[in-house]
């Protein structure tokens, strides 16, 4: 499975894209979250990903710089459905709070004529609930209630590759025995340690690039990617010094437009 990172940013951030990423398993591609704007088009582009072969997506929460993109991503399709340059259909899941927000989204942006021609026939909104499973690219999705305190939010693991998207707030310790010895764990950090107060992480309930790696240890993860960071200088190098003193595991620190290979979960290694 390929993971193309198209933004690792949090909300503020001005220098990269807001956190979200592309999945492909063989020839489907699952877009999760689409950051708050136009640029999603561009990343993808950069990505060398057409949007038209993409035809599912996931939407952890309402929160703008998850959630705006996703109006432009919409537009373009219609507009292919329109030209008919698309003909696969595009499923987006969410909790009921996201599928109603795109909903009206959608609405908004399309006008009632082209949204009732082109939404439930081409474009589908499927709500998914807390802890069900469904079958999504050959997949099986766990999708389970990050429990933010402010909004409903979810993530959701893959099981045949033990990959856990967690949102963008700290994993809750209910679910540390839950993805304990995970493959991959995606974790949000604000900032570094040593930039917390300045930062206000707590006051924005976010952690730090130790705390995740912490939290990381604990789940005796094989991978962690850390995002939905600030940008700063060599912060690549910065997070990874960081992160090594509290965690033994890989410790990926992705830039805009990587490439992530996520490897399959074999029961006999």
């Amino acid at each position: 499975m390929n993971l193309f990172v198209l933004g690792t940013g949090h909300a503020f951030a001005e220098d990269i894209y807001n956190t979200c990423f592309c999945l492909q398993n063989g020839n489907d591609f699952m877009l999760v979250d689409a950051g708050g704007g136009r640029e999603i088009l561009k990343q993808l582009d950069l990505s060398l990903i057409d949007l038209n072969m993409i035809n599912y997506a996931f939407i952890s929460h309402t929160h703008t710089d998850h959630l705006l993109g996703f109006a432009w991503v919409i537009r373009k399709i219609v507009q292919s459905y329109i030209s008919k340059e698309r003909t696969l259909s595009f499923t987006i899941y969410g909790n009921a709070e996201c599928i109603n927000a795109i909903h009206h989204l959608s609405l908004s942006i399309l006008g009632e004529k082209i949204f009732n021609t082109y939404f439930e026939k081409f474009i589908k909104l499927e709500e998914v609930k807390a802890d069900e499973r469904k079958n999504i690219m050959n997949l099986n999705f766990n999708f389970f209630d990050v429990l933010d305190p402010d909004l409903t939010q979810f993530g959701f693991e893959i099981e045949e590759y033990k990959f856990v998207f967690a949102g963008d707030i700290p994993l809750n310790k209910c679910y540390y025995d839950r993805f304990k010895n995970c493959r991959y764990i995606c974790l949000e950090a604000f900032c570094a340690e040593s930039d917390k107060e300045g930062k206000e992480a707590q006051l924005k309930k976010h952690k730090t690039v130790h705390e995740a790696s912490v939290a990381a240890n604990k789940l005796n993860a094989e991978n962690v990617i850390i995002w939905h960071t600030e940008n700063c200088e060599f912060r690549k190098v910065k997070y990874s010094l960081e992160a090594k003193k509290s965690y033994k595991g890989n410790i990926i620190i992705p830039d805009d437009l990587e490439l992530i290979y996520i490897e399959k979960f074999d029961e006999n290694e």
